[in-house]
């Protein structure tokens, strides 16, 4: 049985499913207040979260919500005789784990009988659930943060029909950190958490346009892109994250071939596994999907200042 590799942390919540509906109750307030955006691509990433027991699991007792470290990542890049160290999210590279290893470590953490179901959902609101169930708190960049974890990991949501845990139920929370802290603010390179409102302005913020296909807003300033995908500007000096931005994986690094073909969004079949090997932010199977958008990414890293 494959487990989650050796070094990495594992933390869970039990919940009652009967706090479903009060997940739901938050999202709406918000709605209500009308503090989410309706920014057409956020409104996609949130319109699909369900807030109810799954229909073909009708028995589901608990949804257990576990957090699994996950170093942000890094890897340099070789063009015309320099180097460029590039940071990748954490969320956006694999890390030698996935939801079903996940599973089958948290079913021997928990030592669930055998008779029970442990099943993998993926469509619940799983950063709220995690601050709901005391797992997490936010952080003022709206982050949700785990402990040593910081806020690089991942959230997994699990439904499962056993009844022999604690409900795990708190008020949302926040880091003492952000009470008076404002380094985020300050780093955040396109104004996208404000000083006023504890919810950010995601129409502001640079995932939302780096995960994408598609040209840069011209309000993005040069300066904003360091990642070949996502953001790390609020998060690399977080007081939240002192002892989880220890922790870098660094990857191998691509030569100057590799590179250019990054950059042309052009790689040859001879070299595309190699370069998806050392990448590890797709499969040669997505090529024609994600390159695209990694290569605009590394464009506007390299090639800003030429």
């Amino acid at each position: 049985m494959k487990e989650i590799p050796v070094g990495f942390q594992m933390e869970y919540r039990a919940v009652s499913c009967k706090h479903l509906s009060e997940l739901q109750a938050d999202v709406d307030q918000l709605r209500a207040a009308n503090k989410i955006h309706h920014n057409k691509v956020f409104q996609s990433y949130i319109d699909g979260f369900q807030y109810q027991i799954p229909k073909d699991f009708p028995e589901a007792k608990f949804v257990i919500i576990v957090a699994v470290s996950k170093p942000i990542a890094q890897i340099q890049f070789r063009y015309k005789n320099k180097s460029y160290n590039v940071y990748i999210g954490a969320p956006y590279y694999e890390s030698g784990y996935n939801a079903e290893i996940v599973q089958e470590s948290l079913r021997k953490r928990i030592n669930l009988p055998s008779q029970h179901k442990l099943e993998y959902h993926w469509r619940l609101h799983e950063k709220l659930l995690a601050v709901r169930s005391g797992l997490g708190k936010y952080g003022r960049n709206n982050i949700c943060y785990v402990g040593d974890m910081g806020c690089f990991l991942n959230l997994y949501a699990f439904f499962t029909d056993y009844e022999g845990f604690s409900d795990s139920w708190d008020e949302i929370q926040t880091m003492k950190y952000c009470e008076t802290c404002k380094i985020c603010l300050d780093n955040c390179p396109t104004g996208a958490i404000r000083e006023t409102e504890f919810v950010i302005d995601i129409s502001k913020c640079l995932p939302l346009y780096n995960e994408i296909q598609g040209i840069f807003p011209p309000w993005i300033p040069k300066t904003a892109h360091h990642t070949l995908m996502g953001c790390l500007k609020c998060q690399l000096t977080c007081p939240g994250n002192h002892k989880a931005i220890k922790n870098i994986t660094m990857l191998e690094g691509m030569n100057e071939i590799e590179t250019q073909m990054i950059l042309d969004g052009n790689i040859p079949k001879e070299h595309l596994d190699e370069v998806c090997r050392k990448l590890k932010m797709f499969k040669p199977k997505n090529v024609d999907y994600s390159l695209p958008t990694i290569s605009r990414n590394l464009k506007a890293i390299i090639l800003r200042d030429m």
